[in-house]
C-alpha cells in the first residue's frame, strides 16, 4: 500500500472514537458507512449529493466544481462549503449552475436554499429531506 493507503486508513480510523455512540444509537458503524475510492469518478458516480469542501480560493473551488459537475450524474446536487464566495462565481463553468448551492457539511436539508430558481433542485432537495427523515425515524424506532 502507498502512502496514501496509509493516510486514508488512519483518517478511517481517527473516526473510531465515534463507535461506542452509534452502537448505543443502534446505528451502523463509522467504518461500514464509508467507501475510499481511488478516484474522483468513482466518488461521484453514483452520488446524489457531492459535498464539497475545499479552500477559499475561486480558482480551486470553480475547478473542482466543474470536474465534480463532469462526472457526477446529471440530477445530483453539489453543495460547496464556501463562507465568502458567491455561489455565482463558483458555478461559472457550469452548463447547469442551478444544481450548485451553499451548503455547510452538517446543515440539515431542510435548512439549505437555491440561490437560483431552480424547481429541479428544489424537487431533490425535498426528496433528500424526505429521505433523511425517514432514515432518522428508522433509527429512532430502533431505540
Amino acid at each position: 500500500m502507498g502512502s496514501g493507503a496509509g493516510l486514508a486508513g488512519s483518517s478511517i480510523g481517527s473516526l473510531d472514537c465515534y463507535e461506542p455512540q452509534l452502537r448505543e444509537l443502534q446505528m451502523p458503524t463509522v467504518r461500514s458507512r464509508l467507501r475510499l475510492c481511488a478516484s474522483l469518478g468513482e466518488a461521484v458516480a453514483e452520488a446524489e449529493l457531492v459535498q464539497e469542501n475545499a479552500p477559499e480560493r475561486i480558482d480551486l473551488k470553480r475547478a473542482l466544481v466543474r470536474e465534480i459537475a463532469s462526472l457526477a450524474p446529471l440530477d445530483s446536487i453539489i453543495a460547496s462549503s464556501t463562507s465568502g464566495l458567491l455561489p455565482a462565481d463558483i458555478a461559472k463553468d457550469l452548463s447547469d449552475p442551478g444544481r450548485l448551492l451553499v451548503a455547510h457539511p452538517f446543515f440539515p436539508p431542510h435548512l439549505v436554499r437555491p440561490w437560483r430558481s431552480s424547481a429541479h433542485l428544489k424537487c431533490r432537495l425535498k426528496d433528500l429531506k424526505l429521505r433523511s427523515n425517514s432514515i432518522a425515524a428508522s433509527a429512532n424506532n430502533r431505540l
